[in-house]
């Protein structure tokens, strides 16, 4: 029969010796190793990352530990970094020193901008995360620096592409919307507003419905604006609208935006086009009276050369001799005429394009002096037309 207080003192011989099952050597060393083995891990994981990571005691907030990246980022030697303060590296872009009392009254995790002094003099800007943490009776701060040297370069230059595009889209003279599928403006340049503001008859407003601008001021009818709106193709409109007797011509463009990440979006240009219809309209008056004229001119040729033969064939047979005398006059004459067919011939091509080109009238002849009324209002360049 066993002895229960020899068995006990038995069992802890075997595993001081370590011939148990359960003996230290067996199950606290070999924990102890893995333990070991996962901190080193953790360390080789540390110092290969490309952020600074820094532990800081609270309050003295003194280096108490630090990644391998921060040494390299900051130049100094191991020694001249342990038990510094962290004010000595970290500061804000106006060179006040980072407070980590501030941080820890504000929360117990921070994020913020600064910069790390190196020791070249070299500051470089940082996203700083502060993560306050207990352990044991003592505090300490984890300091993560991310250097964002070329987000800051990256946003500098999307900056700066904003304001280039801004100036040139305001720099356009054309009224420019860009609207969603249902026809809400997102972005406008002045012109447009200025647009808005002469044919709606208010100040433009963010959000404004392009739909019902165009409705309001009456450049489409219903079923040719829902038609014109809703296609996903380019599309172009030109028509008249009439403001207290006086007439503007508009042209407006929808050209759909193609991408994945602005799919529904269109931009819309709107043009006054009066000055220039105008303009065209009296080209036109003015061709059509040299079309009239060159036809004019064709008669005459035939109205001229046939009596003149007739002239000279009879004087011929009645007085030879007279007929000598005025076959001169009569041979200038009829070169003249030729002349007239040359150029009647040769004015062929600017028919043609007078036909082909202003044929259509945009607008009435009765309506040109209203559109002229709207020109000397608005301020375009009158001496053009007037």
């Amino acid at each position: 029969m066993s002895d229960p207080e020899y068995d006990q003192y038995d069992d802890l011989r075997k595993k001081i010796l370590g011939l148990g099952d359960s003996s230290f050597r067996k199950t606290y060393y070999p924990v102890l190793r893995h333990k070991q083995m996962e901190l080193e891990r953790f360390r080789i994981i540390l110092d290969h990352v490309n952020d600074m990571v820094f532990l800081i005691s609270y309050p003295e907030c003194k280096v108490v530990d630090f990644s391998l990246r921060a040494a390299e980022k900051l130049g100094f030697r191991p020694e001249e970094i342990t038990g510094s303060e962290i004010s000595r590296f970290l500061h804000y872009d106006s060179g006040k020193p980072v407070s980590l009392h501030e941080m820890k009254d504000k929360a117990e995790r921070v994020l913020i901008r600064a910069e790390i002094e190196c020791k070249q003099g070299e500051r470089i800007p940082v996203e700083a995360d502060l993560s306050f943490t207990n352990y044991g009776d003592e505090i300490y701060c984890a300091v993560i620096c991310r250097d964002i040297s070329e987000r800051i370069q990256m946003e500098k230059m999307i900056f700066e592409s904003e304001s280039q595009y801004r100036t040139t889209i305001e720099a356009i003279t054309d009224g420019i919307l860009v609207v969603n599928s249902s026809g809400r403006s997102i972005i406008c340049n002045r012109a447009f507003r200025d647009q808005y503001l002469r044919f709606a008859g208010r100040v433009f407003s963010p959000k404004i419905n392009a739909k019902d601008f165009f409705r309001n001021i009456g450049l489409f009818k219903d079923d040719e604006l829902d038609s014109f709106m809703s296609s996903r193709d380019f599309e172009e409109k030109t028509g008249k609208i009439l403001m207290n007797d006086k007439m503007a011509v508009l042209k407006v463009r929808k050209m759909p935006i193609s991408h994945e990440f602005r799919h529904g979006l269109s931009v819309l240009i709107l043009s006054d086009i009066t000055q220039s219809t105008v303009l065209d309209e009296i080209r036109r008056d003015v061709f059509y009276q040299l079309n009239h004229n060159m036809e004019q001119f064709a008669i005459l040729n035939d109205e001229i050369r046939n009596p003149l033969q007739a002239l000279l064939g009879t004087i011929e047979l009645e007085n030879p001799m007279l007929a000598a005398a005025i076959h001169p006059f009569i041979s200038e004459i009829n070169t003249i005429v030729r002349r007239l067919d040359i150029g009647w011939l040769e004015s062929e091509k600017v028919r043609g394009m007078i036909k082909k080109h202003y044929g259509v009238s945009v607008l009435d002849k009765d309506e040109i002096g209203d559109a002229v009324l709207y020109l000397k209002e608005f301020g375009h360049d009158e001496g053009m037309i007037l």
